[in-house]
């Protein structure tokens, strides 16, 4: 039987994923943000899984995740749930 395509899931409930940015047009940062805002709760090593799945340009690392996040602000959940709070 085919299975929807999941989104990130951190041991939790799978959710339907969203339609993913076109990887063509986007950098991974506009990818690693788009799965931030899917599940703030996921972990590096979930978003790095996701960002491979999505990204036909070369492989992510774990610590290309990782500096982004740190550039960003985002390393905490904490500081990525208040990111997407802050949104809506």
């Amino acid at each position: 039987m085919n299975q929807p395509e999941v989104a990130v899931t951190s041991g939790r409930q799978r959710v339907p994923a969203e339609e993913p940015v076109d990887p063509t047009t986007a950098d991974l940062e506009t990818i690693i943000l788009q799965l931030v805002q899917q599940d703030p709760f996921a972990t590096i090593m979930e978003m790095k899984r996701a960002a491979n799945r999505f990204s036909k340009i070369a492989p992510v690392s774990w610590w290309q995740v990782f500096s982004l996040l740190r550039k960003r602000r985002l390393l905490s959940r904490r500081s990525r749930f208040r990111l997407i709070r802050r949104q809506f």
